[in-house]
């Protein structure tokens, strides 16, 4: 039988937690690679999407305290991601050895068609107050509009993008721009795949630097793009909701949900998850994992999670969170060391 082999057991040792809610395993040699995403699979992760021109993984608010239907919300970064993802085959062929298609038209993709994006796109959904996604950092930024409990759309920003090129002053940093409202699943979920449609005909495909769709809208013009958006989705966006982001931060401790469920959120300096003289990080969070006990969920600030730890399981994980100092090394950074942590690049 063989042996399961755990992510970052090939790599340097290092999980790294990103500012997209994902892990990164650095060091792996390229034998070593197929087998890590075996065991990436066999954990109900995959590495799909991840680079190239396409959609790459959508972010959400990250943690259920902020919206008693925060599970509603946090469903949309699921259907999003599932309805932009590339059809070829070819990695589940390479990587996972599934059977290779004999009938091509399997896997037409009528999204990215034989060219793809003129490059990457992010999109981002957050929840009012708390902007933990940087929402209008990504080309799409959803904004979820609750009221009474319910769920009743998103505003819609584009254009969004903070990277620019050392020593070219044709690239520039750029807020998403709002160009209105959308309410009901199937409006919501054909509105952003229609932004992405116009992006792939309209985008700068001659020149990668110039590429985003932050570009894209500057060229064409916001009310231009917009009109473009209302034509492919056969109807016209509804008017902005109000709404307001007050804070940028993690909840770090211990807090609760509506449904009396606990979360423990410690501190993860540049989301760099290991053993090291100050605190077994790696190690705790290994020995909770092994209880079956807690989930894990990743925040846009390089953080993780500790999630949904019913009440009488709590005191089991907290024993476990002193043993290895964790709540010791949480509470003990800095304000401006926690303020810090995930700001550096979207």
């Amino acid at each position: 039988m063989q042996r399961i082999i755990l992510p970052g057991e090939n790599s340097t040792g290092v999980i790294k937690i990103t500012t997209r809610q994902t892990v990164q395993l650095h060091g792996l040699i390229k034998s070593n690679i197929k087998p890590t995403i075996k065991a990436f699979s066999e954990a109900k992760l995959d590495s799909i999407a991840t680079c190239g021109d396409i959609n790459r993984n959508v972010l959400c608010a990250a943690h259920p305290l902020q919206s008693p239907i925060h599970a509603n919300v946090h469903a949309y970064a699921q259907k999003i991601s599932e309805l932009l993802m590339p059809k070829t085959k070819a990695y589940y062929e390479i990587w996972l050895d599934e059977e290779k298609l004999i009938d091509k038209k399997e896997e037409e993709d009528p999204l990215y068609q034989d060219r793809y994006l003129p490059r990457k796109f992010k999109i981002a959904i957050g929840i009012p107050p708390n902007n933990d996604v940087d929402v209008f950092a990504n080309d799409i930024g959803l904004i979820a509009m609750i009221e009474n409990n319910e769920l009743k759309g998103f505003n819609i920003a584009i254009g969004g993008g903070l990277s620019t090129t050392h020593g070219n002053p044709a690239t520039y940093a750029r807020l998403g721009s709002i160009i209105g409202f959308v309410s009901g699943e199937e409006k919501i979920l054909k509105t952003v795949y229609e932004i992405a449609t116009v992006q792939r005909d309209y985008g700068n495909r001659s020149d990668r630097k110039l590429a985003r769709l932050k570009y894209t809208v500057d060229k064409l013009g916001l009310e231009f793009f917009k009109n473009e958006v209302e034509k492919r989705i056969g109807f016209k966006l509804e008017e902005p909701r109000s709404y307001e982001f007050t804070e940028r931060k993690d909840y770090y401790g211990w807090q609760t949900n509506e449904q009396g469920l606990f979360y423990y959120t410690p501190f993860i300096e540049n989301g760099r998850i290991l053993d090291d003289e100050k605190v077994l990080l790696k190690t705790a969070l290994l020995e909770i994992a092994k209880t079956g006990k807690a989930n894990f969920r990743f925040t846009g600030n390089q953080n993780v999670i500790i999630a949904d730890i019913n009440k009488k399981d709590k005191p089991a994980i907290e024993k476990l969170l002193k043993k290895y100092k964790i709540i010791e090394h949480t509470e003990s950074a800095s304000l401006i060391r926690k303020k810090c942590n995930g700001l550096c690049g979207i």
